[in-house]
């Protein structure tokens, strides 16, 4: 017998549902009809809630989705999640040809991305004011911790769709970054089959193919396979720069029954480039130095002996098996592994007072990663008098072990002179280690959250965890081992009403602990950051509409940050304190046929409470405080031109500072997008231009020898195929 989908056993039900009813009104009304010869029905409706069928990690129908297990790890209505969350499927990444994660998310409330510019190696991101880049990337509900600079970079081909969780999220996934998460769900096999490939190439000289297969292997349904892959090489924006990779993500589900899965997921994925961006000063940037403005695509290293190199696999599974109607048990594993080579030159200020030749410094790295991460679920749905229950027990494990080689030479005698740049010129200084260790975190994790639903209006979250985590550092330099063990305790609680016009009050309150991966001059290892938040949102999804709006307003603190020692410039002292309160609004709606609409807007206020008496209620540099966007993109549905389509969008970047003296200052920023696409018997031609208006911004200064150029005009023209 074929194995049932979730789908098509809801559609079975409503099926037989309606044909039961239809039935006993029949047999109700047949004594008044019989006279006539003939049954007269009433008029029967059945509606069906728009996100019945959707999968919370499967294709998002449209730009609105209406499920997600980013926030609760159980299969949760939107609208009952007490914290924001945005959610970009796979057709918005298509629609926007987005390449990179960072560039997928850029129309999201309360997410800054790209602050250091278009990077080929990294995504990078802040969440509610607070770097989320290294402890805030998931991938399928599992961490992919990174520290250093041994980051992971995810193609967002190879996803179904990207989870924003705004705001603290300890208690469900343990030590994390304060401001949210980002969650990679991953394209799966499906019951239908898929054939798509796409093509397309850009005006800096990038070219890029890929390929999207998958479906059953077996007749009845039990197996079934994708295959994801997509490659790109070629130049970059900047001159003599180059970006190449390639990456494979297969995956194969197998279910024996209708009670039991597993997935396969894997990747492998190999990256080439020689490029390291920015690391330029204030003056020459931001405001004109006296050799005027550096020019955007200026080459600061050496292209034939830079490199960037970096290979990543994944592999691992999701099991689960339905023990009874009401009892599901889940078991999540994946192994991660990274080798990273990394050698750049990068500037750091001028010379000398005439601004003409850039000091340099020549730096090298090479981290071996070992990430392995495991968690185990048993959800259980029960009532207890007018309460139902969405019980949720878990107990997950993290081990992230790096081994870290990090080195710095400065090329004083081969200055980059701005006027006539030279790389030819050798460089011969010696490097010098600075970092040369081995780190080993583990984290232990047991957590236990309610969902409680009364009157199916009432919703109330409660949750807590307890994890023990401990982190050794042996360190190669100075030959000493250092040992930190912490314990922590994560809660969250959560009040929401669901009204009958789709509106979604909510209030909720959250801690979260964030390890702080290093030791101090001491060799003592760093204590956890910590903090929590207090949140007031409002969700709405209007009935009849395909449409979602999130409005939220919160106060957010973290302890423990870690600031520069006034004693010692090699030392960090952990007492710190930031706190960002903010405003966030954002809607997503498909009006009509072909019509999306999406519009975000972000307002914050991030200071700096404590700072061993130093900038203290200054804000942090490099993080504006306001910004938004509006993307609408609308495909025409008949006439001679049906199926030809366009997109234009608008953001506004606000103000940010370069110091934390709050001195510097970087100006805002309008920035436009545009798309031009046309789709026909599976074919889709499609043209986008990021920055429009090639405007020269600078993106944020991470100081004021570190200025970072915002992404100029790019041209992409793609093609693909459906079969």
């Amino acid at each position: 017998m074929p194995i049932m989908s979730g789908r098509m056993a809801y559609v079975r039900s409503l099926v037989l549902a309606g044909v039961s009813l239809t039935c006993l009104t029949a047999a109700a009304n047949a004594q008044e009809t019989e006279s006539d010869g003939a049954i007269v029905l009433p008029e029967l409706t059945v509606e069906a809630d728009p996100g019945a069928f959707e999968s919370p990690t499967g294709p998002v129908d449209g730009y609105v989705a209406r499920r997600s297990t980013t926030a609760t790890k159980t299969n949760t209505p939107l609208r009952e999640v007490p914290q924001q969350v945005t959610v970009v499927g796979a057709e918005q990444i298509r629609d926007l040809n987005a390449r990179k994660v960072d560039e997928a998310i850029r129309y999201s409330a309360g997410v800054f991305t790209q602050p250091f510019g278009p990077d080929a190696r990294f995504d990078w991101f802040f969440l509610r004011g607070f770097d989320s880049t290294q402890t805030g990337v998931y991938r399928d509900s599992l961490h992919l911790f990174s520290t250093a600079l041994a980051g992971w970079k995810i193609d967002p081909f190879s996803l179904e769709r990207i989870e924003v969780l705004k705001g603290p999220s300890s208690m469900v996934f343990g030590g994390t970054a304060p401001g949210g998460i980002l969650n990679l769900v991953s394209k799966r096999p499906t019951d239908e089959p898929i054939r798509y490939a796409e093509t397309g190439f850009d005006n800096n000289g990038q070219i890029y193919g890929g390929l999207d297969i998958g479906g059953p292997l077996t007749e009845d349904g039990s197996v079934l396979y994708r295959m994801v892959t997509r490659g790109h090489f070629g130049d970059t924006a900047t001159d003599h720069g180059t970006d190449n990779g390639v990456f494979f993500a297969p995956s194969l589900t197998w279910r024996p029954n209708e009670d039991t899965s597993l997935t396969m997921l894997a990747l492998y994925q190999k990256d080439n480039s020689n490029q390291m961006n920015g690391f330029l000063p204030y003056e020459g940037t931001e405001v004109r130095a006296a050799t005027g403005r550096i020019p955007r695509d200026l080459y600061i290293g050496n292209p034939d002996r830079d490199k960037f190199h970096r290979d990543q696999a994944m592999v691992g599974y999701e099991f689960e098996h339905e023990l009874t109607d009401d009892v599901t048990l889940r078991q999540n594993f994946r192994y991660t592994y990274q080798n990273q080579f990394q050698r750049g030159i990068y500037p750091f200020g001028y010379t000398d007072d005439s601004q003409e030749q850039l000091f340099r410094i020549n730096f090298r790295t090479s981290p071996e990663v070992h990430l392995l991460t495991v968690d185990n679920q048993a959800e259980s749905r029960v009532a207890t008098g007018p309460l139902d229950h969405t019980i949720l027990f878990g107990v997950d494990y993290k081990r992230y072990k790096i081994s870290d080689d990090q080195a710095t030479a400065n090329e004083e005698q081969f200055p980059l002179d701005l006027i006539n740049p030279d790389y030819n010129a050798s460089t011969t200084s010696p490097f010098a280690r600075y970092i040369f260790n081995t780190q080993v975190l583990n984290q232990l994790g047991v957590y236990l959250q309610d969902q409680i639903k009364f009157d199916e209006r009432w919703l109330l979250t409660l949750g807590g965890r307890f994890d023990v985590t401990s982190l050794e550092t042996d360190d190669k330099l100075t030959d000493t081992t250092a040992q930190g063990d912490n314990r922590e305790f994560s809660w969250r609680a959560a009040l929401g009403y669901l009204f009958d016009n789709g509106l979604t009050p909510y209030v909720s309150y959250s801690t979260f602990f964030n390890p702080t991966v290093g030791v101090n001059v001491n060799g003592d290892a760093y204590d956890p950051e910590e903090g929590d938040q207090y949140e007031v949102g409002l969700k709405y999804q209007p009935p009849g509409w395909d449409a979602s709006i999130g409005v939220a307003v919160f106060q957010l603190t973290r302890e423990n940050v870690l600031t520069a020692d006034p004693d010692n410039p090699l030392n960090n002292l952990q007492t710190g304190e930031q706190r960002s309160r903010g405003f966030e609004i954002e809607g997503v709606a498909t009006p009509l046929p072909g019509w999306d609409v999406i519009a975000a807007f972000t307002a914050y206020d991030i200071e700096i409470t404590e700072n061993e008496g130093v900038n203290e209620g200054n804000d942090p540099f490099g993080v504006p405080e306001v910004w938004g966007s509006v993307w609408t993109d609308y495909t025409l549905q008949s006439t001679l031109f049906e199926g030809l389509g366009a997109g234009v969008g608008v953001r506004y970047l606000g103000e940010s500072y370069a110091d934390e003296a709050n001195d510097l200052r970087v100006d805002d920023a309008f920035l436009a997008d545009a798309a031009l696409h046309y789709e026909r018997a599976g074919w889709r031609l499609g043209l986008n231009v990021t920055n429009l208006f090639d405007k020269t911004y600078v993106a944020s200064c991470d100081g004021p020898q570190a200025c970072f150029y915002g992404e100029g005009r790019t041209v992409t023209a793609s093609l693909g195929v459906t079969w």
